[in-house]
Parts: structure tokens; sequence; C-alpha cells
């Protein structure tokens, strides 16, 4: 029976949680999206030396 405790768990959880604000949801977003631009900033600068080194030989 895990399926069964696994769903009255998940019933439960939905029953507990409430949407987030307006100011929690830009809050995350804005997270997520500098998040992204680092990695895209790091990536950027490691195919940069790759291709310096590829040039170099």
């Amino acid at each position: 029976m895990p399926l069964a405790n696994f769903l009255s768990s998940l019933r439960r959880l939905l029953r507990l949680a409430d949407k987030p604000s307006r100011d929690d949801l830009w809050q995350s977003l804005k997270i997520s999206f500098l998040g992204l631009a680092i990695v895209g900033v790091i990536a950027f600068f490691v195919q940069l030396v790759y291709a310096l080194i590829q040039l170099a030989t």
C-alpha cells in the first residue's frame, strides 16, 4: 500500500499549500534568471578560452 500512503500524503500537502504572493514569485524568477545568466557567462568564457587555445595550436 505504498501508493495509497503516497497519494494521501500528497492530498494532505496540497490542502496545506497556498499560492505564492506576487512578490515571492517575482523574487524566485529574479533569482532563477540570475543563476541562468551566471551559468551563461561562465560557459561563454570557457568557450572563449577553448577557442583561444585552438587558435594557439
